[in-house]
């Protein structure tokens, strides 16, 4: 229902999609990959990355935040994991009301888990850092425990 409200008429499906992204992420609690996986990679022949750069142009800084991390996930997603990380780095130093520090942490330490284990080590000691008494910390110590 308030997706309907927020939705104005005239948006694009994708504004839509990202609007879907965040009232899933608000009441359910998941994280933002696993919201995104429903979230198309292009719509009408129209590809979602235009989309998520227009959505993340706008004043809305929430809905903005939302489609800059639904736009670095799937360039995580695509193997284009120099573009994701310089979103998730700017999404870091600018938190907002829906997208917070810490998730974004995790997503980016996910990508580096692989690939760059230390880096990935180093963005879970500092959300345990950041959040020492938090359900974020109790994450990290499992993704660390998980990584020896």
């Amino acid at each position: 229902m308030m997706l309907q409200r927020s939705h104005r008429s005239g948006s694009s499906p994708l504004a839509a999609a990202v609007l879907s992204l965040g009232l899933a992420l608000y009441e359910g609690g998941g994280t933002a990959a696993d919201a995104q996986r429903g979230m198309p990679e292009d719509i009408g022949g129209v590809p979602a990355e235009k989309e998520f750069k227009e959505i993340y142009g706008s004043h809305n800084q929430d809905l903005a935040a939302l489609a800059k991390l639904a736009l670095a996930n799937q360039y995580r997603n695509s193997g284009r994991d120099a573009e994701a990380i310089a979103l998730y780095k700017q999404l870091i130093e600018h938190p907002t009301r829906s997208v917070g520090k810490a998730e974004v942490q995790f997503e980016m330490a996910a990508l580096y888990k692989s690939k760059q284990p230390a880096e990935a080590k180093k963005i879970y000691e500092q959300i345990r850092k950041d959040n020492p008494a938090g359900p974020a910390a109790e994450m990290a110590s499992a993704q660390l425990q998980d990584m020896k």
